[in-house]
């Protein structure tokens, strides 16, 4: 055996033999005692109840939103009103339940008070999707969701919102907390009905990027003439991944059965039809881009193309929350049968800022800046300027 000397050279220090057994004898009794030592009794964790009652499977999630709204520019042709400020207050109820292994129920109510800038400045996209002025509680939803084939086909009946199910976007899709113009929540070529009864369903096959979507909804929206009114949408999704980064991109088509009038002979009626295509890709741990192009029937849709892009960009700055920007810019452009019918009508062009608080403990701040040029295709109105500021809060 190799002796060290210790740093500094000092010499180690003896100890009697009768020390070191003693030492020796002490470690093994304690390791003995240890040993005979009874174990700790495991902690008792109560059992799940197997069958809970209904109610405490029902999960809820209550939004309450308020806004101000304020106009700039806004000239004597446009608006007889000129500039405005209005106010909005809205709340939203969200119940889910599971309903056995692969079903789940959802209901939605919700309840606004204040139409918004919208009602006094005419545009084709829009500066507020949630603009709401009937207090009334409101039944929205109340669908049943069924999973099958190993949760790669869903079927959902019942009354449903087809804004929600297709053509979806998680960077522009949710005027509460992202983009507040239905520029920029919806594709403004396609005319979505209200909630109605109808019917969804998807399937995405087996070890495939591919999913594919269809919905057929009652039109009108009031429960009659459900199949003569119907509006159909269907959608196929390509599901990319580039460098790890994931991204949708899908086309789809969509059928609207309420007869409108024909904008060459008004005594006419047909029902419109239209395509389009959706772009969203994450670039970065915290950036998103979107794109949005419908095209509609030229002969009864006053919008014949509208495009849409923008950009969300996340960041978290505070312990418990964060913040988000998003730019967004939108082009409508008029049908050439509408313009015959109305006169001339520029393109509009609409942007859109907005910075996003989440202040945490479901807070959150939004202002919002939006600039809209040919409102409503008008060539002759000024362009028209709005600010909007968001509270939510949500639990």
């Amino acid at each position: 055996m190799v002796h060290r000397e210790p740093a500094g050279g000092v010499a180690p220090v003896s100890h009697p033999p009768w020390l070191r057994i003693a030492a020796i004898a002490c470690g093994l009794g304690s390791l003995i005692a240890a040993d005979a030592a009874p174990e700790p009794a495991p902690e008792t964790v109560p059992a799940a109840d197997p069958d809970p009652e209904w109610y405490e499977r029902v999960s809820v999630a209550v939004v309450a939103l308020g806004a101000v709204q304020s106009t700039a520019g806004v000239d004597e042709q446009l608006s007889s009103e000129g500039d405005v400020t209005d106010a909005l207050a809205k709340a939203y109820v969200e119940l889910t339940a599971p309903i056995g292994e692969r079903g789940e129920a959802f209901v939605f109510l919700e309840s606004g008070t204040g139409g918004g800038i919208d009602e006094e400045v005419p545009t084709w996209t829009g500066f507020f999707d949630e603009a709401d002025d009937d207090d009334r509680v409101r039944l929205g939803e109340a669908w049943y969701e069924h999973r099958f084939a190993g949760d790669r086909a869903q079927v959902r009946l019942g009354r449903i919102d087809a804004t929600v199910t297709l053509d979806t976007s998680p960077y522009a899709g949710d005027g509460i907390s992202q983009f507040a113009s239905t520029g920029f929540v919806l594709n403004a070529a396609i005319p979505y009905p209200d909630y109605g009864f109808g019917v969804a369903a998807w399937y995405a096959p087996d070890e495939t990027p591919l999913r594919f979507g269809a919905q057929v909804v009652d039109g009108e929206g009031d429960n009659e003439d459900v199949v003569e009114d119907a509006f159909a949408m269907v959608e196929a999704v390509w599901q990319a991944d580039f460098g790890g980064r994931p991204g949708s991109y899908s086309v789809h088509a969509w059928f609207a059965g309420a007869e409108q009038s024909v904008f060459a002979d008004p005594g006419e009626t047909d029902p419109a039809f239209g395509v389009g295509l959706g772009i969203d890709q994450e670039l970065g741990d915290a950036i998103g881009v979107w794109l949005r192009y419908g095209f509609a029937d030229p002969a009864l849709s006053e919008v014949a193309h509208a495009l849409s892009l923008g950009a969300s960009i996340a960041t978290a700055v505070v312990a418990n929350g964060g913040e988000t920007l998003g730019i967004g810019y939108a082009l409508s452009v008029a049908s050439d049968d509408f313009t015959d019918a109305v006169g001339d009508r520029d393109p509009e062009h609409h942007l859109e800022i907005y910075w996003r608080w989440d202040l945490g403990h479901g807070l959150a701040v939004t202002p919002d800046l939006q600039y809209v040029h040919n409102p409503a295709g008008d060539p002759t109105a000024d362009g028209v300027a709005a600010f909007i500021l968001r509270g939510e809060l949500s639990f």
